[in-house]
């Protein structure tokens, strides 16, 4: 974080803030970075960019989605590698 950031107080469940815990911990992230990553993504799923609130070009469109794709393609393989476990 910068200078130009600003701090946002935010009330949330205490069963959210362990879930944010928790995933920031997988992710290695402190919680605040999980939260803004998360909030970020939500813009993108949405088709706009979080840095600027315009809506995402074509180009950058097509590398979101396939990001996503190389995300989901990862998840079927643990679900792969799940499944030949329980063999």
């Amino acid at each position: 974080m910068d200078d130009s950031d600003t701090q946002f107080n935010l009330r949330m469940p205490k069963t959210l803030r362990e879930r944010i815990e928790e995933a920031a911990e997988r992710s290695r992230r402190s919680a605040t970075a999980e939260v803004l990553v998360r909030l970020e993504e939500s813009f993108r799923r949405e088709g706009i960019d979080p840095a600027t609130g315009e809506p995402i070009g074509e180009e950058s469109l097509a590398k979101v989605m396939a990001d996503l794709s190389a995300r989901l393609e990862v998840v079927r393989g643990l679900l792969e590698v799940g499944r030949d476990g329980d063999s």
